[in-house]
């Protein structure tokens, strides 16, 4: 790598002999500067090229590729046949400018080497030695390419082969899986259908007791108490419609009686006389209403009370206790 100081070429390890005579596209250098001068001015946008002095005195450029990096640039630079086609001393050095030519720089001018060599190429093309040395070559690898061909192919119908012979054999293995499990799951299925209809209807013989206890047993019994239900329900609507008639009809209304003998005070408690009994009833069908059955030749209105906080009903008797 030729590095780029202050304008200045620094070649290490002799790359200034770029080439020898007659060499085509066969070497490149690298040329590393700083993305920013000494001066502060940021190369990375410029484009760059390289000019070159031959031997005999005539001109030559060439395009550099650009790599930008954090801190620097690299420009690599492919040595052409223009460059390599006289033997001696060129001078080279790098310019780059912007787009619109208001920002160039240049390095300074540096020299490189082109060797001779004992029996020089001819120019544009390939002498007869080199012709037939490259025939000789093309021929030797084309019987390499073969050969390796031949080779390549052997070995991919081995592995081919192999492939095969494996898949073969995952291929029964699953089969036999397949049909393991087949075998395993219409057993269970049957198992389970067995005991389904155990549970829905019995008859199987597999459970004790299946006969009773199973859903169609159950769903037969629930309409028996079924119907026993609606029956009783019936009944009791009857039997309150017959009793609000008969109240209604005044059947529940008699004469007061003789006031019985006054009997002897219990332990404790509230001795209830007779004469202040009362029924209390609630009507479901009229919101649960509470309805009240008393005698009005003792009361002049219900003597009773419904008390919202506790839900409590008190009642009167004896003078107002």
């Amino acid at each position: 790598m030729i590095l780029i100081k202050h304008k200045e070429l620094l070649f290490a390890n002799r790359e200034q002999y770029i080439a020898a005579v007659g060499d085509t596209n066969a070497a490149c250098r690298t040329f590393c500067l700083q993305r920013v001068t000494i001066d502060g001015v940021d190369l990375a946008d410029l484009s760059f090229r390289l000019n070159a002095e031959l031997p005999d005195g005539s001109p030559d450029s060439a395009f550099l590729e650009k790599e930008i990096r954090e801190n620097e640039i690299l420009l690599t630079w492919t040595i052409s046949a223009t460059m390599t086609a006289q033997p001696g001393t060129c001078f080279i050095n790098l310019r780059a400018h912007d787009d619109n030519g208001s920002l160039k720089w240049a390095s300074f001018k540096a020299p490189v080497y082109v060797e001779g060599t004992t029996s020089q190429p001819s120019a544009g093309g390939l002498s007869e030695i080199e012709e037939l040395e490259r025939h000789i070559d093309q021929k030797l690898d084309s019987l390499d390419s073969a050969e390796q061909g031949r080779t390549k192919a052997e070995r991919e119908r081995e592995q081919a082969e192999q492939a095969r012979v494996a898949a073969d054999e995952e291929r029964t293995r699953k089969t036999d899986e397949v049909i393991n499990t087949f075998g395993e799951n219409i057993e269970r299925a049957k198992n389970y259908a067995t005991v389904a209809k155990s549970y829905a209807v019995g008859e199987t013989g597999t459970r004790v007791g299946e006969n009773s206890d199973n859903a169609k047993e159950y769903c037969r019994m629930a309409n028996i108490e079924k119907g026993s239900a609606e029956a009783a329900a019936e009944e009791a609507r009857a039997a309150r419609d017959d009793f609000i008639k008969r109240l209604d009809a005044g059947e529940y209304t008699g004469t007061q009686g003789p006031k019985g003998d006054k009997g002897e005070k219990g332990d404790s408690g509230v001795s209830i006389p007779g004469s202040s009994l009362l029924q209390i009833y609630t009507d479901q069908e009229d919101n649960c209403a509470i309805h009240c059955v008393y005698d009005d030749a003792l009361y002049a209105a219900p003597p009773i009370q419904y008390r919202e906080a506790d839900g409590a009903i008190l009642w009167q008797y004896d003078d107002g206790k």
